[in-house]
């Protein structure tokens, strides 16, 4: 499961797109949890944004099975743990890129 900032100025979110493209090239998206959080910086996540990520993991090894990875879900999973602050988790939707920099994967079209 990764966590990242729509926002994080030192690893673009767009390094995470192009991460995903490869991960969908070789079919491995079962395997794969992105979660999005509406928020700048680095890696500044709140209390409750780090716990429902580390009990997402413990359910995904647990059982085998991702439980509801989707913003509400995790959002609502966040205010029911009561930590004191308010998860930011979001879709991507409006903030997607055409094309991004992605220096570890060469492009196929251009040979």
């Amino acid at each position: 499961m990764r966590l990242h900032m729509i926002g994080d100025y030192q690893i673009p979110y767009t390094l995470m797109l192009g991460y995903m493209e490869e991960v969908r090239k070789n079919s491995c998206e079962k395997l794969v949890r992105t979660a999005l959080v509406r928020s700048t910086g680095h890696c500044n996540f709140a209390t409750a944004e780090s716990a429902v990520a580390i009990e997402t993991m413990l359910v995904r090894l647990e059982t085998g099975d991702w439980p509801d990875t989707k913003p509400e879900a995790l959002n609502a999973r966040a205010m029911a743990l009561d930590a004191g602050d308010n998860a930011r988790f979001m879709e991507l939707c409006g903030y997607e890129v055409p094309r991004f920099n992605r220096t570890w994967v060469p492009d196929e079209s251009q040979n």
